[in-house]
């Protein structure tokens, strides 16, 4: 079977480019490491077992938990109430190493609260699953 750009096998290379691209630090050997647990795949796997642990890790996870652990990470309340701010949210993309500009995060605050600076457990969940 072959992918949609001819890639018979996903490799850590190919999972390395696409976190990288979306900000993430990867550390090429832990990667590694990491598919070797979870698809039990040296450094590749094939379409067909890598669409079958996806769709077994979406049928069986609950958003919402990680939704609160994001919330809480950012520096909200365990009862998902009150607000965070603009700046808390950049500080904690900071500590996780994302590469987001200052003005990206303010911007996607905004856009998320149509206008505001701070940002509700409601307003976190509809921006991450629209």
């Amino acid at each position: 079977m072959t992918g949609a750009k001819g890639i018979q096998e996903l490799k850590t290379f190919h999972v390395n480019k696409m976190l990288s691209g979306a900000g993430a630090k990867v550390n090429e050997d832990a990667l590694g490491e990491f598919m070797k647990e979870e698809f039990g795949a040296e450094r590749s796997i094939n379409e067909a077992s890598f669409m079958s642990k996806a769709t077994e890790y979406f049928e069986s996870s609950e958003p919402s938990e990680e939704c609160q652990e994001v919330w809480q990470m950012m520096g909200g309340n365990l009862t998902r109430t009150g607000t965070i701010d603009g700046a808390r949210l950049i500080d904690s993309l900071a500590e996780l190493d994302c590469d987001f500009s200052k003005e990206e995060i303010e911007d996607f605050v905004a856009f998320t609260t149509k206008g505001s600076d701070t940002m509700t457990y409601a307003e976190l969940v509809q921006a991450l699953f629209p």
